[in-house]
């Protein structure tokens, strides 16, 4: 069995968990074309060495990862009630958490368009 103790998380319960997020969207329909603009924001994370041993100078003293705020656009068009083209950029302006994380709360992919059609029969 493994024992932590003494860990900042523990004490807290925010290791790694930001404060505040939020996500803006904003959708314009003009007939037959939609748009949609969003906005995600993560507020700063802080990050501590939780190794097994009885801390750290890093847990006295934690890092941080800073906010990061991203953006996606994307968009639609009905040619018919049967056909209807999607498409659009996650992330697009590339913006990626500074410092290193794999933290599946970030946009760990980068910037990537997308593009789909929708046929009902």
């Amino acid at each position: 069995m493994l024992e932590l103790k003494n860990f900042p998380d523990e004490v807290n319960d925010e290791v790694g968990d930001p404060e505040l997020q939020f996500r803006f969207v904003v959708d314009y329909q003009l007939d037959d074309l939609n748009l949609s603009w969003a906005t995600r924001y993560i507020d700063r994370v802080v990050t501590y060495d939780v190794s097994i041993d009885d801390g750290s100078p890093e847990d006295l003293s934690p890092g941080y990862i800073s906010s990061v705020t991203t953006h996606d656009l994307t968009a639609s068009y009905h040619f018919s009630d049967n056909i209807m083209l999607n498409g659009g950029v996650r992330n697009l302006f590339d913006t990626l958490a500074p410092g290193y994380t794999a933290n599946a709360i970030y946009d760990l992919i980068e910037r990537r368009a997308f593009i789909g059609i929708k046929i009902r029969m």
